[in-house]
């Protein structure tokens, strides 16, 4: 007979007696497969209170910090943390670069504004078309050591898993864009409000991206954050389940702005296409905000991983 296994199996429920029976199909379910579950973990210790065969007992995850998809999280807290190795390199060159790179783990892009620093770096190293293997010019070699040193300050960094408020009545989306000639990118908040007017403002998620080798202008920039926010909001929609009661977007360019709430057939046709879309996902809800108060502008600022735990703008978005 051959053995089968699943890594990990992530659920939720809104009570504890819901968890409870979805707990006992799910191993009913999977015993009938032939698995069997190892070890559980939960945010909330009376899922398993009822347990008293010593075999189930066991299966109760200690962990202080269970990894899952490449995060690792605490169940206590019920915190996001992350693993970042700080291996060091005999040599540094492109292909250690991108190794480096690669683990670090962040699929919500919550950490997007320090990673996105590595990503310019290593576009730096492609528009020298250096080899994989060949020595960095000593300037980026003494950014990257510099950029290197500080890695491991993101394992510092806590993300609340749970991002809506107690009691919520109404469920905001708020999504901003922002770009430089280097990088630009997009984050959203989902803010949660109660029936006596409390508000609770979360980071969501986020995409970034370098800017391309071809040289674009800096609107042409701002107006692709604001295509990518608009993709990134539908996709945020389809997947969550709570209402969202309203949409803002909101971009610090006024060109891109003017773009958006007009005519598409005014402008060019590669502006027009953008625009176009963008009208149909968002319904023109566009608004503009402040640069100095806009948190997509962080993602390219290159902010050191130290840095950026303390970015209050960041994580919980503008006042």
């Amino acid at each position: 007979m051959r053995d089968f296994y699943v890594d990990d199996l992530l659920t939720g429920t809104n009570t504890v007696e819901e968890a409870r029976k979805q707990k006992t199909e799910l191993i009913q379910l999977l015993s009938a497969a032939g698995m069997n579950v190892r070890k559980w973990a939960s945010n909330n210790p009376y899922v398993f209170e009822e347990l008293n065969n010593s075999d189930l007992e066991r299966m109760i995850q200690t962990d202080k910090d269970p990894k899952t998809l490449g995060l690792l999280w605490a169940p206590a807290a019920d915190e996001l943390r992350y693993s970042v190795q700080q291996t060091p390199n005999p040599s540094i060159t492109k292909r250690t670069i991108l190794s480096t790179i690669a683990q670090i783990f962040h699929p919500l892009g919550l950490v997007g504004p320090a990673v996105i620093r590595a990503k310019i770096i290593l576009q730096n190293l492609r528009q020298l078309k250096l080899g994989w293997d060949e020595t960095l010019p000593q300037n980026l070699y003494t950014t990257w050591k510099e950029f290197h040193s500080h890695l491991r300050a993101l394992n510092e960094i806590t993300v609340p898993r749970f991002v809506l408020g107690a009691n919520i009545v109404t469920v905001q989306l708020h999504g901003f864009s922002g770009a430089s000639t280097v990088a630009y990118g997009t984050c959203i908040y989902l803010r949660s409000s109660d029936s006596v007017g409390n508000h609770n403002v979360r980071l969501l998620c986020t995409k970034s991206q370098v800017a391309p080798l071809k040289q674009i202008n800096w609107p042409r920039l701002e107006l692709q954050a604001a295509l990518v926010l608009a993709h990134l909001s539908e996709t945020v929609s389809a997947a969550l389940s709570v209402e969202i009661k309203e949409k803002y977007f909101w971009s610090d360019s006024t060109i891109t702005l003017g773009w958006i709430l007009s005519y598409p057939t005014r402008w060019p046709t590669s502006v027009a296409n953008r625009t176009s879309e963008m009208q149909r996902l968002t319904n023109d809800n566009w608004n503009h905000f402040l640069s100095g108060e806009n948190p997509a502008d962080l993602i390219s600022r290159e902010i050191n991983p130290e840095d950026l735990h303390d970015q209050e703008l960041w994580w919980m978005g503008p006042d």
